[in-house]
């Protein structure tokens, strides 16, 4: 299993395009801990 596919797998779960959910992780990933 990739993580594209694991990627696609979970944005099919959450019924939205993996693009998205790709830039809600790096958002997530680049925003710094308090």
């Amino acid at each position: 299993l990739s993580l594209l596919e694991a990627i696609r797998i979970e944005a099919n779960k959450r019924d939205v395009p993996y693009q998205s959910l790709i830039k809600m992780w790096l958002s997530e990933k680049v925003r710094p801990c308090p």
